[in-house]
């Protein structure tokens, strides 16, 4: 409930920005021109971590349209749930979750070397953007699935150009390989 809590809440000042149907309408073919050069995807597991996921249509096509490119997918309803997914999976992970979710477990995020990065996905994207400057595995905060798919795009790229490893704080340092 606090996914529309929050969406009520920013409908009230000044409103998210509206989804463009003709995106939402073409979701599958936005995956599919943006994906089908990344087949290492298939080497993560894509967890999305939102109490609404098969309750919103547009957040529910948008997952679907995700899941075949990826090695496996999650659609997580709480915070217990999502960690026993992340200590599970065998695969490097991406976070997708609601912002007010993310802010429940960013931590756990952020200290668990098989989350390779996260993403917000949700409407209001001026309340959140600055949590960007705090979380170096938050690649973006985005209420736009064309922008979602770009960002999902950065972590092969990310993932295929640099050996990862964490400073212990669960912050990433970059070396490349060469």
């Amino acid at each position: 409930y606090m996914g529309i809590i929050h969406w009520i809440m920013a409908q009230k000042k000044g409103g998210p920005e509206k989804l463009d149907p003709k995106i939402l309408e073409n979701i599958e073919k936005i995956a599919v021109n943006g994906f089908k050069d990344n087949p290492q995807l298939k080497n993560f597991c894509l967890i999305w971590f939102d109490p609404d996921i098969n309750a919103s249509p547009d957040t529910k096509k948008i997952f679907r349209a995700f899941q075949p490119f990826f090695g496996d997918s999650k659609g997580c309803k709480d915070k217990a749930m999502v960690l026993a997914e992340i200590n599970a999976s065998s695969m490097p992970v991406v976070v997708i979750s609601c912002g007010s979710l993310y802010q429940t477990i960013s931590t756990e995020i952020h200290e668990s070397e098989k989350v390779h990065a996260s993403i917000i996905y949700c409407w209001n994207v001026p309340r959140y953007a600055p949590l960007n400057k705090v979380w170096v595995k938050l690649i973006g905060v985005t209420n736009n699935p064309e922008v979602l798919v770009n960002r999902l795009r950065r972590v092969y790229l990310n993932c295929s150009l640099y050996e990862n490893f964490f400073d212990g704080r669960g912050h990433y340092l970059f070396y490349t390989l060469e």
